[in-house]
């Protein structure tokens, strides 16, 4: 059995992966550039 693009489930997972995803690469960013920082003024 396949699930199609247009399956509610797959929509509102994909959404959630979305968002995760986001997050993620955003906590990521900010600890990038605290260890700049951190060398910079190191």
């Amino acid at each position: 059995m396949r699930l199609g693009c247009r399956h509610p489930l797959v929509v509102k997972v994909r959404k959630l992966w979305k968002e995760f995803n986001r997050a993620r690469n955003y906590r990521a960013d900010r600890l990038r550039q605290q260890m700049v920082k951190r060398l910079w003024a190191g």
